[in-house]
């Protein structure tokens, strides 16, 4: 795995692939350029960061047994791509034959620069979203149990689509 603490800003130009736990605390930018991928149940945790960045807007996570790890960030705003053009944001649990996807928690403000198009969230155990999400497209999640804390918009008239992750569980949701 891999521990930042007390950092600044936190960058990472080349690609990510980790055999276990990623845990960044910092204050400033944390910003992944390339994709992000955590294998063996490994987990991304962001905390107090002012904003977190995912330029090629793809974290995946994988497990071959037992259940994948758990995407928990914490920060001011969530934002994907360069800036330049809408891109989507898409959260890929890759389990394994007996293996089962993790939680999401996106504790932070998604698409408030107009730029997030999609955001797709597939297998997981659990979704919250705890800020305002705003996207140009559509919303996909597909999971056992959804939490909105805030509220979901769709500027360009998108959908909102959610399914269970697992075909022996009905789906729960609950909005505060």
């Amino acid at each position: 795995g891999l521990g930042i603490s007390g950092a600044g800003d936190v960058r990472f130009a080349e690609a990510i692939e980790i055999a276990g736990d990623v845990t960044i605390d910092a204050t400033g930018e944390v910003r992944f350029e390339q994709a992000v991928t955590l294998l063996d149940g490994g987990s991304l945790t962001i905390r107090n960061a002012g904003n977190v960045r995912f330029d090629q807007g793809l974290i995946t996570l994988r497990a071959d047994s037992g259940a994948a790890g758990a995407l928990d960030i914490q920060a001011g705003t969530i934002l994907v791509g360069d800036g330049s053009v809408a891109s989507d944001l898409v959260v890929d649990f890759d389990p394994g034959a007996g293996a089962s996807g993790g939680a999401v928690i996106l504790d932070a403000t998604l698409g408030a620069d107009g730029r997030l198009a999609d955001l797709v969230v597939e297998d997981a155990a659990a979704v919250t979203l705890g800020q305002m999400v705003t996207v140009a497209g559509d919303v996909r999640l597909r999971t056992d149990a959804l939490t909105i804390d805030a509220g979901v918009s769709a500027t360009a008239g998108g959908e909102f689509v959610v399914s269970a992750a697992s075909s022996t569980r009905a789906m729960a949701y609950g909005a505060a």
